[in-house]
């Protein structure tokens, strides 16, 4: 949640381009329509598989954002990964909590559900200082 609501004003701190971060801005919201691939991969394999590659994709992308920050191509990859990988949440969120919870799945997702106003929040915090 943290790339895709500050991607722009790290992105200002090493690369200053305001119109080359509007694309990546767009090209990463493409990626993170096409979340509709983790659902496959859970159809075909199961959510634990699914799940272990994006938390893997998160932690690498995540922490190696920094290094690439100087490059264009590398930010543009990078931030639409990262933006393609958190739309993985909202689609697998769902079948992860109904295949572990069952009937309680309503439930569950929606205190789940609640992370994104949380890290929002946070986020928001964070950006002011």
């Amino acid at each position: 949640m943290f790339v895709i609501n500050t991607f722009k004003n790290f992105g200002m701190q090493h690369i200053k381009n305001d119109d080359f971060l509007t694309v990546v801005g767009s090209v990463a919201s493409v990626f993170g329509g096409i979340r509709f691939v983790w659902s496959y991969l859970v159809d075909r394999y199961s959510y634990k598989f699914a799940y272990s590659i994006i938390l893997c994709m998160n932690i690498v992308f995540g922490l190696t954002l920094v290094l690439v920050s100087n490059s264009k191509p590398l930010y543009l990859i990078w931030v639409s990964v990262l933006v393609w990988a958190e739309g993985a949440h909202f689609s697998l969120l769902p079948t992860v909590i109904a295949k572990i919870f069952g009937s309680h799945a309503p439930l569950v997702y929606g205190v789940a559900f609640s992370f994104v106003a949380v890290a929002n929040i946070t986020a928001s915090v964070l950006v002011q200082f």
